[in-house]
């Protein structure tokens, strides 16, 4: 006769049922701009300064897996006298001024695959890559999609492991 063995006695004459089995909504979040910092490139006495922000992409319910999505840049040139303040890159665009100095950022490779974080029962496993091929430069276009993957591993039940609820193993056990 098979009998369940439970290691924990919490478990003893619980029923488990799945439940809320569909997908967790993606959470989009932007970070604020950062401050205004000087790029290092001088034209006619003035200079150029640049800010960025993030917009992030998280898995919910676990805050871990949170990924960089999108960076935008914006750059804007700062005359030497003050006299005409600063022009943003829509006014530099529209000029022609820094069409010639812009880089559009590209994609690395992707690394290998980690390490699965479990043997068995579902893991994740990532891999990553980086907007360096070239890096975005002076107001050009950051990389578009993700630049960190998921994929579940190791999808085998563990030995002896009652699937999906922890410290429970079922034994046989002699009449």
């Amino acid at each position: 006769m098979t009998k369940l063995l439970c290691l924990f006695p919490l478990y003893l004459n619980q029923e488990y049922q799945s439940c809320n089995t569909l997908p967790c909504p993606d959470l989009k979040k932007t970070t604020p701009w950062t401050p205004w910092t000087p790029v290092n490139i001088s034209d006619n006495g003035g200079h150029y300064e640049q800010r960025f922000r993030y917009t992030c992409k998280a898995r919910v319910p676990d805050a871990n897996l949170l990924e960089v999505g999108r960076q935008r840049i914006e750059m804007r040139y700062c005359s030497s006298d003050g006299s005409t303040g600063c022009s943003t890159d829509v006014d530099l665009l529209r000029s022609g001024r820094i069409t010639g100095l812009t880089v559009n950022g590209g994609w690395s490779q992707w690394s290998s695959w980690s390490q699965c974080s479990r043997d068995c029962n579902q893991g994740l496993r990532s891999r990553k890559r980086t907007c360096s091929s070239p890096k975005p430069k002076y107001g050009g276009l950051t990389c578009q999609g993700p630049a960190q993957e998921y994929q579940e591993c190791n999808m085998t039940p563990c030995p002896g492991a009652h699937a999906g609820v922890p410290g429970v193993q079922h034994d046989t056990l002699p009449r």
